[in-house]
């Protein structure tokens, strides 16, 4: 029994051998491109936050707030239909309330409200006059601007195709420095991205498989 075990054993050893040598080798490579579009937009967001010590006079201060902010806004040239607002959190004000004779005690002391304005600029050209706006208005507890471009995709896609062909080549030379004269593309994967927005670097990965 033991003799046949280890005759069976041993044919098996050879059958995977004889599979490894006969399966074709394959040879994988990363290749990396870096893109960078042009910003032709933006997109503001201001948050707008007033207290006082009922809800609808932070409510009435709230609103005269925004209704500043916007007007300054299309002063400086932006349109109406690309702004909007909305009142995004409304709470209460508290403090702690101290006394010699009992514990500290928290007291409602007032009311916040908060709105977020978003202000769509599609003429990038515009974007220093309307920033200028707002700072010199002051009717904001703080603000971001995100700048766009239409021809982001269009700049991924070409640095894609850039960073493929890279990975491929990588992947055929270490194939050939290894004796493989022919090759063949067995996979293109693309790999996660760095990017700040506008700018980054695509990544792919290139698997060939390789004959002599």
């Amino acid at each position: 029994m033991k003799r046949f075990l280890t005759l069976f054993i041993a044919l098996v050893m050879l059958f995977s051998c004889a599979c490894a040598e006969g399966a074709a080798p394959t040879f994988t490579a990363i290749g990396s491109a870096p893109f960078a579009a042009e910003a032709d937009s933006a997109v503001m967001t201001f948050t707008i936050r007033v207290s006082d010590e009922t809800l609808p006079e932070a409510e009435s201060r709230a609103s005269s707030a925004v209704d500043a902010l916007k007007y300054a806004l299309l002063s400086a040239g932006a349109q109406a239909a690309d702004i909007s607002s909305v009142r995004s959190d409304v709470q209460n004000d508290q403090q702690y309330q101290y006394n010699k004779i009992k514990e500290p005690e928290l007291i409602i002391i007032g009311c916040s409200v908060e709105y977020v304005m978003t202000v769509n600029v599609p003429d990038i050209a515009r974007l220093k006059a309307i920033v200028d706006a707002a700072v010199v208005s002051g009717r904001y507890a703080d603000y971001e601007v995100t700048l766009l471009s239409s021809g982001r995709q269009e700049a991924c896609e070409a640095a894609m195709a850039e960073a493929a062909k890279m990975a491929v080549s990588k992947a055929e030379a270490l194939a050939k420095a290894c004796g493989y004269a022919r090759t063949e593309v067995l996979a293109v994967t693309e790999m996660p991205s760095a990017s700040d927005g506008l700018n980054g670097i695509v990544s792919v990965e290139a698997t060939v498989t390789a004959q002599k």
